[in-house]
């Protein structure tokens, strides 16, 4: 029984490796691009409609069958799924590869997008895991603006930056925009939170 790093040390689901074996039967020009639909199926589950859309359209211009795609999809889709959630390295990935007969250009061809899929991955993984616990911060925008008058002091000239935090909190992105007077900004140096 073949045992694969990416599946934490199990045996693959039945018709994995027949699976895998169907990106053989794409054209070259298919296999050449296959990353362009693989990529973007690799986040969610199901697969959303405009990434579906997306295949359609791969099929259509490379004029090869979604049924002759599809067998190939999935089974690499769920190597580097599985590869991503057990913190297989590239090295494990290529011996689950030959683990599973895949050819050596269907395996280059794999290995090639290995590192940047699983690095997306995890990334993406942390971010739904932190963010289920609580708000997570995920971009800053600052400006630095001057008050020169108010409707009640004129001449006043004091700097103020605007920061703007974007973060994530249950599934939905929110931002907050925050006004910082210059004595709070050297307060914010002092712990090493601004520069």
């Amino acid at each position: 029984m073949t045992k694969l790093h990416s599946f934490g040390g199990a045996a693959p689901p039945e018709g994995l490796e027949s699976d895998l074996l169907a990106i053989t039967r794409l054209p070259e020009r298919a296999r050449a691009r296959f990353w362009d639909v693989l990529g973007p199926t690799l986040g969610e589950d199901p697969i959303p409609p405009q990434v579906e859309r997306k295949l359609d359209v791969f099929c259509a211009e490379l004029e090869v069958g979604a049924d002759l795609v599809a067998p190939g999809l999935r089974a690499a889709r769920s190597l580097i799924r599985g590869a991503a959630r057990h913190a297989v390295a590239q090295a494990g990935f290529a011996e689950d590869l030959a683990r599973l007969g895949c050819p050596a250009p269907v395996a280059s061809m794999l290995l090639a997008g290995f590192d940047s899929a699983v690095g997306k991955l995890r990334k993406q993984a942390a971010i739904r895991d932190i963010g289920a616990h609580g708000k997570l911060l995920t971009g800053v925008d600052w400006r630095v603006d001057r008050i020169l008058d108010t409707s009640r002091v004129k001449a006043l000239g004091v700097d103020v930056l605007l920061v703007s935090l974007r973060f994530s909190e249950g599934g939905k992105e929110k931002t907050i925009t925050l006004q910082v007077l210059p004595d709070m900004l050297d307060e914010l140096r002092r712990v090493g939170l601004a520069d």
